[in-house]
């Protein structure tokens, strides 16, 4: 994203900051009100920086320009710094040098993929090419920065030159404005870029603290993980003591203070032999452990300020390869602990070996009048100790070795379901490969569950969370916002979007393809209209939308077809011809057995179809000439895993056009044609059931069906969405 793009995001994000107004200043810093930092205030109040009722260096008439007020705002930092001796602690006027937004991108795309530089495709030199593109172009400047260096926090023990000025050393960003400037929604964002990066590249911040800076106001501020915070607008000539009392609080002046802002669970070493080295502490077997960290990288950390802000660390214990989850959990929901305890030992499923509360994300005493208790901004920091796996299905070598762990992955859905639980995060990076590509069951495992709901709950708790699902991969009917609650047909729907953005994007061997289709990037919009419409375009116009960009035969063509007809069938149709459904409905009791064991016996078979498919012809998966047939009736019929329920008709009659009255007879989308932009008009309406089935007649050489006529296009303008 650009900086503009962030703006908006942080917008949604932050939604409505706390205005907490005195009471946050005079109690945020509350260990400086000890006798020995008092007695130094005094002294360094009669230091002749202030006097007359005024801090000497700030212009005493209003400015003309902010510019002017950054040299003695530095000069009366730097005087605080050298008054209270603290050596590790550097302001600097960053104003008119960029701060690079420092992903280290390079490095982990190369690790994550196992190459070296001489290896890499085009297309995976393109990626690598747009990520640094992408980090060059997003640079921003605080005005004024607080770095730090050394100690268990940080990683140099040198302050950065100019020429080398990025987020990983800064305490805290600061922001000077003229008091003609009242735009505290600007405002807001603004430092809130600069809290973002903080949090993204130095992993384990807990909170971040800023200000505005005026010539004559100070506005203080906090970001945690829970919530944005600001005090009210302060004149700091009228109160002295307590402006120093925040400065010396932005600099972090005391150590503890200082660790308050990190989990100090992963922290910076010396070695002798390494230099600095990065550490964690965890509980395993009932000890206590202090491991050196595989990487100083995480192996996934998110982007966002609130939220659960998940963060992978790599670890190895007595062998075993871990992963130590930090995530920061509403305590007004269920944690993924409390579902994985209940499922252990799930075929396909992650297993965890331990989990561990790490303390509250801060408190809350001078919050007066703001109820938080129960609230979603309570928030707690947990560690879950798990199983090593793989990397995501996208990384796949075989077409075989793909579908077989897409197989298990589903199956572990079905699992989770008929023990009471709904994932409802389906999503590319939640699927993963086992470690052992001939442990049936367990080919391909389904990771996080921090979404996850029990069935029996009838409301769902996912508000709690800013992102509640992935929305590249979200169903048409959650992204539109439906009266209908989120369900396992929801989830199998996400599992198709998985499947096709891999297919789309991967060729027949996994190697990434020279360019990204449009699809793809329509799904990928913050807008879930546009998404939706994408999405409904695709469905609609099948063989438009998808054949002419998917590098793949005719077996993977059909298993697309017909896991598109099933979305479109069971998730869109069939929900038409339902009554609207109450909110208060618990999800175990919207459907009869019978149905759910249709629906997944349906989709896994079409799965186990194609890949017995590839196996009767040795993972030949050839492109589809014109009049071709796939049609083949000596494919083994038998399901990959012996435990597949029976009753799944195995044919394809399933996919033939309804004869049904109330179904339209017109297929989808016409053959001939173009692409219509759809972020020039509503989502289309899905209200047409056969039009896959007719695509899937086409590939196995039955006639094509005749190219509608305008009037044919003529869909229901579908409802607007709303954000999730």
């Amino acid at each position: 994203m650009d900086i503009p793009e962030i703006k908006q995001f942080l917008r949604e994000e932050l939604q409505n900051p706390v205005d907490a107004g005195l009471d946050f200043a005079q109690n945020a810093f509350s260990y400086l009100e000890a006798e020995h930092w008092s007695e130094l205030s005094k002294s360094f109040l009669s230091s002749g920086l202030y006097a007359n009722g005024r801090w000497t260096a700030i212009p005493a008439e209003s400015p003309r320009y902010e510019k002017s007020l950054y040299a003695p705002l530095v000069a009366l930092i730097n005087g605080v710094i050298a008054h209270f001796q603290l050596p590790d602690r550097q302001v600097q006027d960053t104003s008119g040098v960029y701060l690079t937004h420092v992903r280290n991108r390079m490095p982990t795309l190369l690790q994550i993929w196992g190459k070296a530089e001489d290896e890499l495709t085009l297309g995976e030199i393109k990626d690598i090419a747009k990520f640094e593109e992408l980090s060059q172009a997003n640079k921003t400047a605080p005005d004024i920065t607080i770095f730090a260096k050394g100690g268990h926090c940080f990683q140099s023990l040198d302050f950065p030159d100019h020429t080398k000025r990025n987020y990983a050393s800064v305490l805290c960003p600061l922001e000077v404005k003229l008091g003609s400037n009242t735009n505290h929604e600007k405002h807001l964002l603004q430092v809130a870029i600069y809290a973002r990066e903080c949090f993204t590249v130095q992993h384990n911040r807990r909170h971040v603290y800023s200000a505005i800076l005026t010539e004559k106001h100070i506005t203080l501020y906090q970001f945690n993980r829970a919530i944005a915070v600001r005090s009210s607008r302060i004149d700091y000539h009228e109160f002295p003591e307590l402006f120093v009392k925040l400065l010396l609080g932005l600099l972090a002046a005391d150590d503890a203070e200082l660790e308050l802002a990190f989990d100090t669970s992963i922290f910076w070493a010396d070695c002798h032999i390494r230099g600095r080295i990065r550490k964690i502490r965890v509980e395993f077997d009932g000890l206590l452990r202090e491991l050196d960290l595989v990487s100083f990288q995480p192996r996934w950390n998110c982007d966002t300020i609130i939220g659960r802000s998940t963060t992978c660390w790599e670890i190895e214990i007595d062998g075993q390869q871990i992963v130590a989850k930090d995530v920061w959990c509403s305590k007004v929901r269920e944690k993924e602990s409390e579902f994985l305890e209940r499922v252990e030992d799930l075929p396909g499923l992650c297993q965890m070996f331990s989990y561990k509360e790490n303390g509250a994300v801060f408190e809350n005493k001078w919050l007066s009048g703001v109820p938080l208790q129960n609230d979603r901004r309570n928030r707690v920091l947990c560690r879950l100790l798990m199983k090593k796996y793989g990397e995501s299905l996208e990384h796949f070598s075989s077409l075989i070795g793909l579908l077989e762990a897409f197989y298990d992955a589903i199956c572990a859905h079905r699992g989770l379901w008929w023990l009471g639980i709904l994932h409802r995060d389906v999503s590319l990076n939640n699927i993963l490969f086992g470690t052992n590509p001939n442990d049936v069951g367990n080919r391909g495992i389904l990771i996080d569950l921090d979404l996850a709901i029990f069935l029996s709950r009838i409301t769902s708790g996912a508000g709690h969370d800013f992102l509640t699902g992935t929305r590249v991969f979200l169903s048409f009917k959650i992204l539109m916002n439906s009266e209908y609650p989120h369900d396992f047909l929801d989830d199998l729907e996400s599992f198709f979007y998985v499947l096709l953005w891999i297919l789309l994007s991967r060729g027949a061997t996994g190697e990434r393809v020279d360019c990204i289709p449009d699809l793809l990037n329509e799904w990928r919009n913050d807008d879930p209209k546009i998404c939706a419409g994408a999405k409904s375009r695709m469905l609609n116009h099948f063989d438009i939308e998808v054949f002419p960009v998917l590098q793949h035969g005719k077996f993977i063509r059909r298993l697309l077809l017909q896991l598109a007809t099933f979305v479109h069938k069971h998730n869109v149709q069939d929900r038409k011809q339902m009554k609207p459904m109450k909110k208060d409905i618990p999800l175990d009791k919207l459907h009869p057995e019978g149905y759910i064991n249709a629906m997944y016996d349906e989709f896994l078979g079409y799965v186990n179809e194609a890949i017995q498919s590839l196996k009767a012809n040795n993972e030949v998966d050839g492109p589809v000439s014109d009049g071709e047939s796939d049609d083949d009736d000596n494919l083994p019929s038998s399901p990959c895993r012996p435990s597949l329920p029976s009753g799944r008709a195995s044919d394809l009659s399933l996919l033939k056009p309804s004869t049904s009255s109330s179904h339209n007879s017109q297929p989808l989308g016409s053959t001939l044609g173009t692409k219509r932009s759809v972020s020039s008009r509503e989502p289309e309406a899905i209200d047409t059931p056969d039009s896959p089935s007719k695509r899937l007649k086409m590939l196995s050489g039955e006639p094509a069906p005749r190219a509608p006529s305008d009037s044919d296009d003529d869909h229901e303008e579908a409802p607007a969405a709303t954000s999730n």
